[in-house]
């Protein structure tokens, strides 16, 4: 479904949300209503992220993978990255030679030592700290090394960016997920629109939005067509049950 069909079908999401709504450009103003669809993209994306960490989703509107590259600077710790990230995966380090390791997240370390006197003498980098949007590495490293040279090299992070957000003039762009659950934008579009209005349709609107979402949020156990969707998308991989070992003690 795309966002705007300027074209007589009439058959986007805008269209859609105004049908549901009851509304119009002139009740509904397309800003307002362009707000309310880039909303619900976060909410399909916290959605999809929840259904199976495994899978490593990314919008089809992306024209390039979710892997970002810097340039390795001697003696610097502190790595700045882009807000579009939305989740850190991992991070990988080259050495002076090109050579690719991957860092450890320094929560996973168990030196009992402050962080000030962690790794304090410069190296090849081995375990990486997040904080705000700041990576840090321990060591620092003490050479210089950057994704242009030859051999290759520098800082490699792999991320979760957000998801590719409508823009008022758009018209052919689609959600950057699977077509047969856009309809939950118009929906929430709609519902948006009768909570501010404090119009009946309101609970009809939620409750219908429910089979994409879930009932989870009303004390319910249905994940909802979205998370079902995206949880099975590893036919690939092999689901194992563990066996829980409680302390009968």
């Amino acid at each position: 479904m795309i966002f705007n069909d300027t074209t007589s079908a009439k058959q986007g999401i805008v269209q859609d949300t105004y049908f549901e709504a009851s509304a119009n450009v002139n009740s509904y103003p397309l800003a307002d209503l362009t707000r309310n669809a880039n909303t619900a993209l976060d909410i399909v994306v916290s959605l999809i992220l929840g259904a199976d960490g495994r899978w490593q989703f990314d919008s089809s509107n992306e024209t390039t993978l979710p892997i970002g590259t810097t340039a390795l600077v001697s003696g610097q710790q502190d790595y700045s990255f882009d807000n579009d990230y939305l989740v850190i995966k991992s991070i990988e380090c080259s050495n002076s030679t090109g050579k690719w390791t991957r860092l450890i997240p320094i929560d996973n370390y168990d030196e009992p030592i402050a962080l000030s006197e962690f790794q304090t003498t410069d190296g090849i980098p081995k375990y990486y700290d997040k904080m705000g949007e700041s990576i840090l590495l321990y060591p620092a490293p003490n050479y210089a090394i950057a994704p242009t040279d030859a051999p290759v090299g520098g800082l490699r992070a792999y991320f979760q960016r957000k998801m590719d957000y409508f823009d008022v003039a758009d018209t052919t762009k689609a959600p950057g997920f699977a077509n047969h659950l856009h309809k939950f934008i118009p929906l929430y579009c709609a519902y948006a629109y009768a909570t501010a209005k404090e119009l009946p349709k309101q609970a009809s609107l939620e409750r219908r939005m429910e089979m994409y979402s879930g009932n989870r949020n009303r004390g319910g156990t249905d994940e909802g067509s979205i998370a079902n969707f995206y949880s099975y998308r590893e036919q690939d991989v092999t689901k194992v049950l563990q066996p829980e070992y409680v302390n009968s003690i």
